[in-house]
């Protein structure tokens, strides 16, 4: 566990933020591209490797903290941060289930269990993507109207999860390239997917004129750096400092790294 310089009032943390807070916390994120935020896919980390992870590392930097930084697996993540074997993660949306083994950043208000969204390191709109010749119809009461579709989602993600609570019926894949080939294929008659990553990918493809965005959003989910509940406890004072300088240095970061990731 990461050794921590503990300031004397806690009162003054946020008017003096007390640096090298910890020398080492080992934060994970996925193995597979979901551009901007997290370029590239493997266990390697990129050279540029997104705008959320660069927002982390930056933040971490004001703070005085090394990085120990890995990819693997969601499901693998997600285990390892159950087990206490990670201090944190990089990019995930609140669910009921994280949050029995997830920290995340303080509540909107009172009677919510919903983190406050200015802490987020991103934004995300939801979309149904299709067939050019594909007309989904029956969608004008939220998902509900999803049932009678095939649907394709990311295994072990928050959408999924979403729908399994609503009792809508659904496939998942572990990529989203394979979600969009079985689409292309007629196996699948819609996928849900992050609108700017499917939207890169879907280009990256060269499959503009086999699938397209159909229709407005159906949801936003806002995505935030976690930690474990043990490090969180242990370690209260570099969450929440962290979580600040997230809240006002992210859209600066992002606006000097933007170009990186066309």
């Amino acid at each position: 566990m990461s050794r921590i310089f503990r300031c004397s009032f806690s009162w003054l943390l946020w008017l003096f933020p007390c640096y090298s807070l910890a020398q080492d916390v080992s934060l994970a994120y996925g193995d597979q591209a979901f551009p901007p935020y997290q370029m590239g896919q493997g266990r390697l980390t990129d050279i540029e490797p997104g705008l959320a992870i660069d927002v982390v590392l930056q933040t971490a930097q004001m703070l005085g903290i090394q990085v120990q930084l890995q990819r693997m697996p969601v499901k693998r993540l997600l285990h390892e941060l159950e087990l206490k074997h990670l201090d944190g993660a990089i990019g995930y949306s609140f669910t009921a289930d994280r949050a029995e083994y997830l920290a995340y950043p303080p509540i909107s208000q009172e009677g919510t269990a919903l983190p406050d969204p200015s802490f987020r390191l991103y934004r995300v709109s939801y979309y149904l993507f299709s067939r050019p010749d594909f007309i989904p119809h029956g969608l004008g009461h939220g998902l509900d109207g999803l049932k009678q579709y095939r649907i394709g989602v990311l295994k072990e993600s928050a959408i999924a999860g979403i729908l399994f609570q609503q009792g809508i019926p659904y496939e998942a894949t572990r990529t989203a390239e394979q979600n969009l080939e079985k689409l292309k294929m007629g196996r699948l008659d819609l996928v849900v997917g992050p609108g700017e990553p499917t939207g890169r990918l879907i280009r990256s493809l060269g499959w503009q004129n086999e699938i397209r965005r159909s229709g407005e959003s159906l949801l936003e989910r806002d995505y935030f750096l976690v930690f474990s509940k043990a490090f969180c406890q242990n370690n209260a004072s570099v969450c929440e400092q962290w979580w600040q300088l997230i809240r006002q240095h992210r859209d600066s970061i992002v606006k000097r790294r933007i170009d990186l990731y066309p």
